[in-house]
């Protein structure tokens, strides 16, 4: 019983660490919509049309409504972006990434994305 308990739980943990290779390889270059922001108390703020983020392969594009179009070099770990802008390094971390929808977490909150292409 204890070892049939014990092929189980591995079973479930090699089906998780499957898993989170696969976050960490999905393909998360192309135009993503800005769809909203959920700040850290929960609140959220749907976003206008118009506010897209562009992810290649050594730079990250921001195009923000009233706030003007940031480009940003970053490096990828895993999981993790980690932004270069003006010399300083910030971390946005990848929560969800499937083909047509991501999830980043941010210095501001989390954005909830949708491919455009």
């Amino acid at each position: 019983m204890i070892a049939k308990a014990g092929y189980f739980l591995i079973a479930v943990l090699q089906l998780l660490i499957l898993g989170a290779c696969t976050a960490t390889e999905a393909n998360i270059f192309g135009e993503w919509k800005l769809q909203a922001v959920t700040y850290v108390d929960g609140s959220v703020n749907q976003v206008e049309d118009g506010n897209q983020v562009i992810i290649h392969e050594n730079e990250i594009i921001e195009q923000i409504k009233g706030h003007s179009r940031r480009n940003y070099p970053y490096t990828r770990r895993g999981l993790v972006l980690m932004l270069e802008p003006a010399g300083e390094q910030v971390e946005w971390q990848i929560l969800k990434a499937e083909a047509n929808t991501m999830e980043i977490l941010t210095p501001i909150g989390t954005y909830n994305l949708h491919r455009i292409q």
